[in-house]
């Protein structure tokens, strides 16, 4: 998955649908150092997922995530990521 996404150290890269934030941890090493994931989790995320993403989180592998309680349709908020 890193190699087909191309995520490399330094880069911006948005994770839809992070669930337990299995795949947001793999993207936070792969950027590291300099990057930053933004991680979106709906706002209907299951209890179970919203557990895993919370005990996911506390890895300082981490942090360099920014989650984003948001719809799928409107993943991002304004001013959250870059145009170039």
């Amino acid at each position: 998955m890193l190699a087909f996404t191309g995520a490399r150290p330094g880069m911006m890269v948005l994770d839809m649908y992070a669930g337990g934030g299995y795949t947001t941890e793999l993207m936070a090493r792969a950027v590291a150092p300099g990057g930053v994931v933004y991680s979106q989790i709906p706002p209907d995320a299951s209890a179970n997922a919203r557990k895993a993403y919370a005990a996911r989180g506390q890895s300082p592998v981490m942090k360099n995530v920014v989650r984003l309680e948001r719809p799928p349709e409107d993943p991002c908020r304004p001013g959250s990521g870059s145009s170039t």
